[in-house]
C-alpha cells in the first residue's frame, strides 16, 4: 500500500517537472499553430515535427493535486495540500492549531 502511494507521488512530481521544462516551448508553438497568416505546410511541420515529439506527461492537464500524507487525489484542500480525511483527523486530535470542529 505504501509503495503505491509513493509511486503516485513520484509520478506526479515527474509530470510537474516535464511540464515546467516544456511549458514555454509548447505555448509558443501552440500560438504559431493558431496564427492564420502561416501557410498550411508550416503549420503541418510545426504540428507533426515539433508538437508530436513531446510526451503527454508534459501536458498541464495531467497534473493532479495529491495529498502529501496519504497520496490520495480526491477532495484535496489546496491551501494545506491534504485531503479531507487527513484534515479531519488533524483537527480532531489538535495537530493543526487554531482550528476546531463545529458541533451542532
Amino acid at each position: 500500500m505504501l509503495n503505491r502511494k509513493l509511486r503516485k507521488i513520484e509520478k506526479d512530481k515527474l509530470v510537474r517537472k516535464n511540464n515546467l521544462k516544456n511549458e514555454m516551448f509548447l505555448l509558443v508553438n501552440k500560438y504559431n499553430l493558431n496564427v492564420n497568416t502561416l501557410l498550411f505546410k508550416y503549420k503541418y511541420y510545426i504540428y507533426f515535427k515539433i508538437m508530436r515529439r513531446f510526451h503527454l506527461n508534459s501536458s498541464i492537464s495531467r497534473i493532479k493535486s495529491t495529498c502529501i500524507i496519504s497520496g490520495r487525489t480526491h477532495w484535496v484542500l489546496r491551501k494545506f495540500h491534504i485531503n479531507r480525511m487527513v484534515f479531519k483527523n488533524f483537527v480532531d486530535f489538535g495537530i493543526m492549531n487554531g482550528l476546531k470542529r463545529a458541533f451542532k
